[in-house]
């Protein structure tokens, strides 16, 4: 059991942002049962021990790999870069983010149900453009991909927030 691989490297996958959830989950179910600590139930205390250090490893990578944001951050940190909490976003891409907020918090304030599946149908879009150009750049430009990231971040918490907001329609 080698605890030095990478994610990718654990499931036997290149690095790349654009690993399907399908090839995840079969090279998980895979590993997993390689790793799974009942195949070592007889073995020595050491060898169960590193069994479910092993499991918890593969497990917490392919929580990691599944989730778009949690992959790029990961893939970022593989390049030796790391995500700042509060970094230094181009002015417009705050104003943006601004106007998104707002334009949230008007279709909650209206319950306006179609605007926000129109609002949620076009952040879908967005990411899912944010993730295309996000593979492109590690392999080009990492400076924007990290940039990306952010956005990416943004849009990700946006996103649960519209679905707090789609809840609290349901439930009215």
């Amino acid at each position: 059991m080698d605890f030095n691989r990478n994610y990718f490297e654990l499931f036997g996958l290149p690095v790349d942002y654009r690993v399907t959830q399908a090839q995840l989950a079969e090279r998980y179910r895979e590993v997993q049962k390689e790793v799974h600590p009942d195949r070592y139930a007889a073995s020595s205390e050491a060898e169960r021990r590193a069994a479910m250090q092993m499991a918890t490893l593969v497990n917490t990578a392919n929580l990691t790999l599944k989730d778009p944001l949690k992959r790029a951050i990961y893939m970022l940190e593989l390049a030796e870069v790391s995500i700042q909490d509060n970094p230094q976003l181009p002015p417009a891409l705050l104003m943006e983010q601004i106007e998104q907020r707002d334009e949230l918090e008007a279709i909650d304030h209206l319950a306006d149900e179609p605007g926000l599946q129109a609002f949620c149908e076009q952040l879908r879009q967005r990411m899912a453009a944010l993730e295309d150009r996000f593979a492109n750049a590690m392999a080009s430009n990492i400076t924007e991909a990290e940039t990306l990231v952010y956005e990416l971040q943004f849009l990700t918490k946006l996103m649960q927030e519209a679905n707090s907001v789609e809840e609290r329609f349901l439930n009215h």
